[in-house]
C-alpha cells in the first residue's frame, strides 16, 4: 500500500510533520557532506534554507545548529586523513544494471571512492543512537549489495561499503560524566559482500519485482500495519486510516498531500 501511494498515485506530504524530523535533518547534512565531498564550499546557509519552516514543536535553530557542528566536527574528525588516504569517484552518482532480461537496478550511491587501491560505497548515517549493535543492521541488507552490485559492476570490483555513521544529539543535563549540550561521535565500519550473498540478492529482487507486477494486475495493495509505527511512523497514516482498499478519503488526500514525483532524487543530471 505504502509502495501504490508513493510511486503509483506520486503522494507526499504537504508539510513535514514531527515523523519526518529525523529523514529531513538527514537529508541536510546528506546534502553538506555531497558538497563536501566535491570539494565545493559549505554555504549552511543555503543548505539549511527552509529549515525554518518545520514545526512549531521542532526547536528550530537548535537543530540547525546541531546540524552545522556535526558538520565542522566531522570535517575535523576524517579531512585530513581522507585526502591522504581517499580518492572521490562519484558523489550522488546514479548506476544502472540489468538483473534479469527484463529488470534493470537503479541505485543512487551517496559516494563512491577508492582507497588503498579498492572501490567502496561511502554510505552516510545519521542516527541518535550510536550502540554497539549499530551496524548489525546492515548485514544483510538489501541496500547494502545493491550498492556493491552496482559499483561492481561498473568498476569490475568493489571491496564493500563503509557504512559512515554519525551520532548527534542535545543533552540538557551531564549524563554519565558526558556533559550537557550537544554532543556527536563517528564511527566507520566496513560490510562486506560475497558472490553467492549477490546472487541471492538479485535472485530476491526478481521475486519482489514478480510480486509487485501481480499486485499491480490484480489492485490489491495489502496493507501491513505492523509497520505503521516505525520509524516515528509512515506519513501515509492518516489516509490509510481512512481508507478502504484503494478507496481513499478525497478531502484528507487533498488537505494532507500533494502530487510530486516521488522518483524524482533516481533521475540523472538528464531528467532520464
Amino acid at each position: 500500500m505504502k509502495y501504490y501511494l508513493t510511486y503509483v498515485l506520486n503522494l507526499r506530504k504537504r508539510k513535514v510533520d514531527l515523523s519526518e524530523i529525523d529523514k529531513e535533518f538527514g537529508q541536510r547534512v546528506h546534502s553538506c557532506l555531497d558538497c563536501y565531498y566535491r570539494g565545493e564550499a559549505l554555504d549552511y546557509d543555503k543548505l539549511w534554507q527552509g529549515f525554518e519552516d518545520l514545526p512549531e514543536e521542532v526547536e528550530v535553530e537548535k537543530t540547525r545548529a546541531n546540524g552545522i557542528r556535526l558538520m565542522e566536527e566531522y570535517v575535523k574528525e576524517y579531512q585530513a586523513r581522507d585526502k591522504q588516504s581517499i580518492e572521490v569517484l562519484g558523489v550522488e552518482e546514479i548506476y544502472k544494471y540489468p538483473i534479469s532480461e527484463d529488470i534493470i537496478w537503479l541505485v543512487k550511491i551517496d559516494t563512491a571512492i577508492r582507497q588503498n587501491d579498492n572501490v567502496y560505497s561511502l554510505e552516510h548515517k545519521t542516527t541518535k543512537a550510536l550502540r554497539y549493535d549499530y551496524f548489525y543492521q546492515f548485514s544483510p541488507n538489501q541496500q547494502i549489495t545493491g550498492q556493491v552490485f552496482a559499483l561492481n559492476q561498473e568498476f569490475r570490483q568493489c571491496s564493500g561499503v563503509i557504512i559512515d555513521a554519525m551520532e548527534v544529539g542535545f543533552r540538557k543535563r551531564a549524563y554519565k560524566g558526558e556533559p550537557a549540550g550537544f554532543h556527536c561521535k563517528f564511527q566507520r565500519e566496513i560490510i562486506n559482500r560475497n558472490k553467492e550473498q549477490i546472487e541471492d540478492f538479485k535472485q530476491n529482487v526478481i521475486k519482489s519485482v514478480r510480486r509487485l507486477e501481480r499486485t499491480k494486475a490484480d489492485g490489491l495493495w495489502e496493507k501491513n500495519e505492523g509497520a505503521c509505527h516505525s520509524y516515528r511512523g509512515c506519513q501515509f497514516k492518516e489516509i490509510c486510516l481512512t481508507s478502504i482498499g484503494l478507496k481513499l478519503d478525497e478531502e484528507i488526500k487533498e488537505v494532507l498531500y500533494e502530487v510530486r514525483d516521488n522518483k524524482e532524487y533516481l533521475k540523472g543530471k538528464e531528467g532520464e
